[in-house]
């Protein structure tokens, strides 16, 4: 009812009984690798799935900053500027003589008071030309992060 097996296969004949010991020892380390390289990504994979918040964080936080530097430096340039502007206009107008509360004063603070909105606008588009491409690029990576992160909540 039963077929015995044979004693000697054809694989006998051709690998040594010892030969076939170690290649089963070397196969099941390669295994054991698969499976620990595996087990190493998927663990990759779940630490940036949960630092996907992190990373989310740290965008804002960085246009957060982004946008204080650039309103500093607007704020800087929007009050200096009229200062040296003032300063300038002062020199020219009281160059040889003392200061005088005359119709100079009125064309020294015309000049100073009209200087800061134009100073605002070129401070505010130099600021923008300077960081608004790298805020863009920042927003849209954050907005991509926010929809795939809401994708991956839906599944």
């Amino acid at each position: 009812m039963f077929v015995k097996a044979k004693e000697t296969s054809l694989l006998d004949s051709y690998v040594p009984h010892h030969v076939r010991y170690y290649m089963m020892i070397f196969m099941s380390m390669f295994i054991l690798f698969i499976a620990w390289f595996n087990r190493q990504q998927f663990h990759q994979l779940q630490v940036l799935e949960t630092s996907a918040n992190n990373i989310r964080e740290a965008l804002k936080d960085t246009i957060l900053r982004l946008h204080s530097v650039m309103k500093a430096s607007m704020l800087s340039d929007t009050i200096g500027a009229p200062i040296i502007v003032s300063w300038i206009t002062y020199v020219q107008l009281y160059w040889d003589s003392a200061f005088v509360w005359d119709h100079r004063l009125l064309i020294l603070a015309g000049i100073t008071l009209s200087s800061i909105p134009i100073i605002y606008f070129i401070a505010r588009q130099g600021q923008y030309g300077k960081y608004g491409g790298h805020l863009n690029e920042l927003q849209q990576c954050l907005s991509e992060l926010s929809s795939a992160a809401s994708e991956n909540e839906k599944t």
